[in-house]
């Protein structure tokens, strides 16, 4: 991942956690404050994605942000939970 485009993701997001409509639209996806975030790119490999995720918890899964420059909004989220035991 481009440290610049990174960078410039995670303070686009901030910065649009402070817009009410923003964190209207991202609870209506089932983003919740206090879980842990990875923020990942569109074009990034999801191998690299995966290693900073790490091992999910059952008590607290992870929400990957995804950014997407150029589309609107230029977030989407996705929880990841751990597979249950068979």
């Amino acid at each position: 991942m481009s440290e610049v485009v990174a960078w410039r993701a995670a303070r686009e997001f901030a910065s649009r956690l402070r817009d009410p409509m923003f964190r209207c639209f991202a609870r209506s996806v089932g983003f919740r404050a206090g879980r842990r975030l990875v923020l990942a790119l569109a074009e990034e490999p999801l191998s690299s994605v995966l290693d900073r995720v790490g091992v999910t918890e059952p008590e607290s899964p992870v929400t990957v942000v995804v950014y997407r420059p150029g589309v609107e909004p230029p977030f989407s989220f996705v929880d990841l939970y751990p597979t249950p035991a068979a």
